[in-house]
């Protein structure tokens, strides 16, 4: 995949997705991405990015403050 900023080919890393709503903050850890090497900017596959969507969605409506999501835990 390459970086929507600098076209350059992007690594395939595992990184954490933070969401900071209104009430809460929503971490999802060991995502699947890539990341440019120039830039630092994080790119995930359509895939992924639905599952992390439903992730959170799913964490907004059982959460009071703080929830820690593993993204591996959930996809198995």
């Amino acid at each position: 995949m390459k970086c929507y900023h600098c076209a350059v080919e992007a690594d395939a890393k595992k990184t954490n997705h933070i969401v900071d709503m209104d009430d809460c903050i929503i971490i999802v850890r060991q995502v699947p991405s890539y990341v440019c090497p120039q830039c630092g900017e994080v790119m995930y596959t359509v895939s992924v990015a639905k599952q992390i969507e439903q992730y959170v969605e799913a964490a907004k409506s059982a959460m009071s403050d703080l929830s820690v999501i593993n993204y591996q835990n959930l996809i198995a």
